[in-house]
């Protein structure tokens, strides 16, 4: 059987090789009795492009059709996950203390039509996610998210008003030769910073000639990934089909540089928002993956097959400070009464989650070599309220306060949750009748409003649907680098970020957040860790947002999987599509 599964494969390679000649590449074909991983998400991705979409789904797309510089792949005994090179032929290289690095690309790597990948491809990737009249979103993952690169901010917002022209000849960012690469900081930095820092899918390349075809004529929105017509992979799996809203497919490339680290013939993909549906796929067996929630946990959370593991998204509500037709909105201290209003105990037991009445996860780092998180800490521990900031006495003295505020004897606000949600409509009806036992059944009404997933984002985003689009809705932001640098759990707050979820804006809170990840303190760990504090008591003053419970996952596993790892590694799990599949 193995000799014939060889034959089949050296066809496929032989396929894929013969299309690289010219046009687009046609997925290989895989073997008759193909090793085949199936999984369902309750919502589909919007784009393929890296540089602008904000929603992680879009990383976990791209790990399969996509390359990164670097790559982070299971140890041999699985009880670690290490960082590799992908597209990066080898570590990168310091050529002083810390501020300028060399990178080697691979001579072999290629994009899936066959087409060289080189130094002018990352050239090009990285000029235009910082390009000032693109204004990309996740343009901040290149200049300053692990590392600070030389006038890379200054670069990407000079089209700002009162910002002064910068060149791209300025940027920290040049071309050695064809396949080398220099990266010139601004901070002292160590060779993982540099590694972690570039494998993130706003860095993955972008394919010239058709990200330039989506360019409009003012060069200011490019349709880049909005198809798989406009979009060009260099992964270890080719995108067999994409029909969006309903499924995905992809099919292994067995002439990627880093083929044997993936065991999948073929991933298929199916997006369904329904539960029950999720749940019938799953005693089926037509789906070897199912993420538990609030409605199935009881039945499957003492089921051999499920694991457990913490989460680093903290589940909160946005308050839109600018809503223009109900005032409340735009108090501190219903800000506050929220916050105390808040029974988080009973919010997380709905969840089976932890209650949290703080925003920096329980995973994030403080002196990982002594194997004390952040939330361990003195320093957090002393943020922590009594009762898990459960005061309903406290929360209508706010709540009376803002009433008086804003002259009005009762109010109505709206909290709105994307529909396939079901813990968010679960807490949402909880909500609806505890908020009004404290703050006083004649004077508040919560009104639920349910919106499709798939709409959810634009229906939140304040910037262009405009500042009446919401009064309140759940959020949740999860921040990978937190686990390192704990202040990091707030980067999505601060003014800065272009694709900030919350609207309301606090300059003590964004001048301390650049005061962290300044070189003295992130390479201080007591110093850091006394800041971040500091920056969470920020949060927790201004209530930024209203946080609610610190996640913990529950998913089940097929058994005919074999997973890498055995027990769960913050940041990358149980290296699920590193499995093999044993029937």
């Amino acid at each position: 059987m193995r000799k014939g599964l060889s034959i089949l494969l050296l066809a496929s390679f032989l396929a894929v090789l013969v299309s690289a000649c010219g046009g687009p590449a046609e997925p290989p074909q895989v073997s008759a009795q193909p090793k085949v991983f199936r999984f369902s998400d309750t919502y589909d991705v919007k784009s393929l492009n890296g540089q602008n979409d904000v929603d992680t789904l879009v990383h976990d797309v791209l790990l399969y059709t996509h390359s990164s510089l670097y790559r982070r792949v299971p140890s041999a005994d699985g009880k670690a996950a290490i960082y590799i090179g992908d597209l990066a032929d080898g570590d990168p290289e310091c050529l002083d203390d810390g501020y300028t690095w060399r990178i080697k690309l691979r001579k072999e790597a290629k994009w899936h039509n066959g087409e060289p990948i080189n130094a002018d491809t990352m050239m090009y990737t990285f000029k235009m996610l910082l390009d000032p009249l693109l204004s990309n979103a996740m343009a901040n993952f290149l200049y300053d998210r692990e590392i600070k690169i030389k006038n890379g901010f200054e670069y990407y917002t000079q089209a700002q008003e009162g910002k002064s022209p910068v060149a791209w000849e300025d940027v920290g960012i040049k071309k050695i030769d064809d396949y080398t690469l220099e990266i010139i900081t601004t901070q002292r930095y160590r060779a993982e910073d540099v590694k972690r820092h570039f494998t993130d899918r706003s860095l993955f390349p972008v394919y010239e000639p058709l990200y330039e075809a989506g360019m409009n004529e003012s060069r200011t929105v490019t349709t880049y990934g909005a198809s798989l017509d406009q979009y060009m992979g260099c992964g270890p799996y080719f995108f067999e089909s994409w029909n969006p809203d309903a499924n995905r497919v992809y099919v292994k490339n067995p002439d990627h540089w880093l083929a044997d680290y993936f065991h999948f013939d073929r991933v298929e993909v199916r997006i369904t928002p329904d539960r029950n549906a999720r749940v019938q796929m799953w005693e089926n067996g037509e789906i070897d993956v199912m993420g538990l929630d609030s409605s199935t946990l009881d039945t499957y959370r003492d089921d051999p097959r499920t694991r457990r593991y913490n989460g680093i998204t903290i589940q909160h509500i946005d308050i839109n400070s600018l809503h223009t037709k109900n005032p409340i909105l735009r108090t501190m201290n219903f800000r506050k009464a929220m916050y105390w209003a808040m029974d988080r105990e009973t919010i997380a037991e709905l969840m089976g989650a932890t209650p949290a009445p703080y925003y920096i996860n329980t995973q994030a780092g403080a002196y990982p070599e002594k194997g004390i998180t952040y939330r361990m800490t003195e320093e957090a521990k002393a943020l922590i309220p009594p009762n898990n900031g459960y005061d309903p006495e406290k929360a209508r003295e706010y709540f009376e306060a803002a009433l008086a505020e804003i002259g009005q004897d009762s109010v109505t606000v709206e909290l709105m949750y994307n529909d396939s949600n079901v813990g968010r409509k679960l807490i949402g009806e909880y909500l609806q009748q505890h908020l009004p036992e404290v703050f006083g059944k004649d004077k508040f009404t919560l009104n639920l409003r349910a919106v499709p997933t798939s709409s959810y984002d634009a229906m939140t985003d304040f910037r262009t649907a405009g500042p009446d689009c919401f009064e309140m809705a759940f959020s949740g932001w999860a921040s990978s680098l937190s686990r390192v640098y704990p202040y990091a759990a707030m980067q999505y707050f601060v003014d800065s970020y272009r694709a900030r979820p919350n609207s309301f804006i606090s300059e003590d809170f964004d001048r301390q957040f650049a005061a962290c990840q300044e070189e003295e303190v992130r390479l201080n760990p007591e110093l850091m860790v006394k800041m971040t504090a500091e920056l969470e008591a920020l949060y927790l003053r201004d209530v930024i947002n209203v946080p609610l419970y610190d996640t913990v996952s529950y998913t089940m596993y097929s058994e005919r999987m074999v997973l890498p790892c055995s027990e769960y590694i913050p940041g990358f799990g149980f290296g699920t599509m590193f499995a093999d599949i044993v029937e």
